[in-house]
């Protein structure tokens, strides 16, 4: 259909039917081009996507070629590399990809997008401009058509007005219908080429694809044959250690088998002979797969090698029971250490050069095969799984603390210096350096000089007189600058500190608790005694822990005599304390309990170190008075 450029001037129905078609094609067109456009958006996304992927793929290829392949192999480093090749020529075609959408944004979605947005949004203004303009002509005329012929002045101005309207008219008409022509004549070789760009642009990024992918074509076929290689290889040494896997499984099986008659024999005290047909005879009902003979089975008279790691059961004090909580131990560096677990909240971390290592009887254990490690900190029960593995952990711990000691010998200045005075700035600085140690444990002051070498905390000169009233017993005073210290409180000030006692001691301290009133004298005496001595601010657990092994070492005492005073005099008389136990909960429990004049109170942390020396001070306890109270007095001065 012709749109006639003639008629627009006046538009009949054969133009008007003309300009109607042409306007729905338009519109068609239109719709076409704008989808067309939105497509090519939709691939750009899809292509950036599928790129990303790509590149993670690739990624992921080229780790598994630089940590699963093992270059010195002669297969493997040519796979590797052509492996390395492949990925390199497929982010190749992820950088052709990105130039094959950089070109089609260029050449075809921006010239589209300024099509739709300029030579169509340009007719659709002409177009209403055209509409509005032939409705004003037909009002005026049908207007003028209504008026008298007597209204001349009426009839002039509506004359003249559709003159005017009428001239508009003819130049939106006329205008309206060039750009119609010039878009659907002139415009179509355009989006012929819009169309044969698409289709270069496709050639040309599969012809680059097919380029860089047809020298790796001969590598991918060479590679499944290597790989063939590998994989019969591979197969073959299955094999190979499914024979090994099996004579190593046989024995472990003869080995545990050994120690089941090892315990029979020893732990259960069953005749060798019966031991040996029990566990025999288990081993044909339950595993027939092996053959094997009484030698085979038979305990070895060659001593084996002591444990140095393994899993051991270590009992945990809690508030009424003991939990036994199965953990992994290790010696390392001198040091007996375990596993995280999230059975425990801290993991065991104990120096074993002061400790001692013994195996428990059964009539102090409610279990069988264990042992206490003890130490100047704390004392650990563990439990092995027969008398064997007992007397192995012991030898090793025992070896581990021998190496300790010699190797404490071969360290020069361990050899000459040990005991040492805490007068060197470097010294006090490492005292001070540890949490809690720049303050009194007690009342607060700063860079305290004394220390109570029972429970390794740092004091001031005020409160060590408090200390010292309780006796040497409950708590032993020494200065830092003026008295020389054994390497083992050293030891001791190093591994507990003011906070973790005071976390023990203090546990149940009113949060509002002021500090500062513990520097009056009446307030101090009080506090330092209700602390230590009545453990007033103590857990009911921790303090049945201090109650228990008081009356432990009580009962060791009298036990081996050492209860008496060494120089000859009786031991005084027992007196009866009455100690509370735990402060948080609404019943308040109170323990009653003897102590004498060698059994003093003590934490946690000094039960084994307050028992020890109970005995060996003892016949100190007036010198170290009277050295003491000189002391004091120097200090003061």
């Amino acid at each position: 259909m012709i749109l006639d450029l003639t008629k627009c001037h006046d538009p009949g129905p054969e133009y008007l039917a003309s300009l109607a078609y042409y306007e729905e094609a338009t519109v068609g067109l239109e719709k076409r081009l704008a989808n067309i456009s939105s497509i090519l958006a939709a691939k750009k996304q899809l292509a950036a996507k599928d790129a990303e992927l790509s590149t993670r793929l690739i990624e992921e290829f080229e780790f598994f070629t630089r940590n699963e392949l093992n270059a010195k192999k002669e297969a493997d480093a040519t796979i590797q590399a052509s492996l390395e090749n492949m990925t390199q020529s497929l982010r190749q075609l992820i950088e052709h990809r990105e130039r094959y959408m950089d070109q089609l944004e260029i050449g075809i979605v921006k010239p589209l997008n300024q099509l739709l947005s300029t030579d169509f949004g340009q007719i659709n203004i002409t177009k209403k401009a055209f509409h509005r303009s032939h409705t004003k002509v037909t009002h005026l005329v049908e207007k003028l058509c209504q008026t008298r012929k007597q209204d001349i002045s009426v009839l002039n101005e509506l004359s003249t007005q559709l003159f005017d309207s009428r001239a508009d008219f003819h130049k939106i008409s006329c205008q309206y219908a060039l750009e119609l022509i010039h878009l659907h004549k002139k415009k179509r070789p355009e989006f012929i080429e819009i169309l044969l760009n698409v289709i270069m642009y496709d050639c040309s990024y599969f012809h680059l694809g097919h380029v860089t992918l047809k020298d790796v074509e001969a590598q991918v076929n060479d590679t499944y044959k290597l790989s063939e290689q590998i994989r019969s290889s591979v197969i073959a040494s299955d094999s190979e250690r499914k024979v090994r896997a099996t004579g190593i499984l046989d024995q472990m099986l003869l080995s545990r088998a050994r120690d089941l008659v090892s315990f029979h024999h020893v732990d259960l005290q069953l005749p060798l002979n019966l031991s040996i047909k029990h566990v025999m005879g288990h081993l044909g009902r339950m595993h027939k797969a092996i053959t094997c003979e009484e030698k085979d089975i038979k305990p070895l008279a060659t001593p084996q090698q002591p444990i140095s790691r393994g899993y051991l059961y270590y009992a945990e004090p809690r508030t009424f029971v003991t939990s036994w909580i199965r953990l992994y131990f290790y010696i390392k560096n001198g040091q007996l250490l375990s596993h995280e677990s999230s059975k425990l909240k801290i993991p065991i971390s104990l120096n074993l050069t002061l400790c001692n290592v013994k195996d428990v009887p059964v009539s102090e254990s409610d279990r069988s095969f264990c042992f206490r490690v003890t130490s100047p900190v704390r004392i650990l029960l563990l439990q092995a799984e027969s008398t064997k593995d007992v007397t192995l952990w012991i030898e090793a711990l025992n070896t581990a603390i021998a190496s300790s000691f010699h190797n404490k010998e071969d360290d020069p200045s361990a050899a000459t210096i040990p005991e040492k005075r805490m007068n060197s700035v470097e010294a006090l600085k490492e005292l001070y350096a540890i949490e809690g140690n720049s303050t009194c444990a007690d009342c607060g002051t700063e860079k305290p000089k004394w220390t109570c070498v029972v429970h390794g905390i740092l004091v001031c000169i005020e409160c060590s007189g408090a200390h010292r009233s309780m006796g040497v017993n409950v708590s032993q005073v020494r200065s830092l600058t003026l008295d020389t210290l054994k390497p083992e409180w050293i030891e001791k000030l190093k591994q507990i500190g003011n906070r973790q006692s005071n976390a023990v001691y203090e546990a149940l301290l009113p949060k509002d608790f002021d500090r500062g009133s513990v520097k009056k004298f009446e307030k101090r005496n009080e506090f330092i005694v209700s602390k230590y001595m009545n453990l007033k601010y103590t857990r009911s657990e921790d303090a049945e822990m201090i109650l228990e092994e008081r009356q432990r070492r009580r009962t060791r005492h009298k036990r081996t005599g050492t209860a008496a005073d060494t120089n000859g005099k009786e031991p005084s008389q027992p007196t009866t304390l009455t100690e509370p136990v735990s402060n948080d909960t609404s019943t308040s429990a109170t323990v009653n309990t003897t102590t004498d004049a060698t059994t003093g109170t003590s934490g946690i942390s000094d039960t084994v170190t307050a028992a020890v020396d109970s005995v060996k001070e003892s016949t100190e306890s007036n010198s170290d008075q009277q050295q003491t109270e000189e002391q004091v007095k120097r200090a003061d001065t």
